[in-house]
């Protein structure tokens, strides 16, 4: 897993509709972005037992933990598996809309 040190956002745009576009997913996240991701799913998600997290918490603390170990402040998007994909898109585009704590 190869991880960018780049800390500027940058976008991936879809094809125009009706004259506008909608970004389709981040090229990067950065750590602190992982991390609120984490925090979001922790307390809307139930985990498995009392001492895990959920399934979409738990995929993004591999890359979370990965980050740390490696001291690196961004990944790029395209090296995050579809689950760990879903899971920080999901939470950041909630989080956006106001409907996370």
């Amino acid at each position: 897993m190869q991880f960018s040190a780049f800390l500027d956002t940058v976008y991936n745009y879809s094809i125009q509709l009706h004259g506008e576009t909608e970004p389709l997913m981040k090229a990067n996240y950065s750590i602190a972005e992982i991390e609120q991701a984490i925090n979001y799913w922790t307390g809307h998600q139930a985990a498995d037992s009392h001492w895990s997290l959920c399934q979409s918490a738990r995929a993004l603390a591999d890359v979370y933990g990965e980050m740390i170990y490696r001291r690196q402040t961004s990944i790029a998007a395209d090296l995050l598996n579809a689950e760990q994909s879903q899971a920080i898109e999901t939470a950041l585009h909630q989080m956006e809309l106001g409907l996370a704590p």
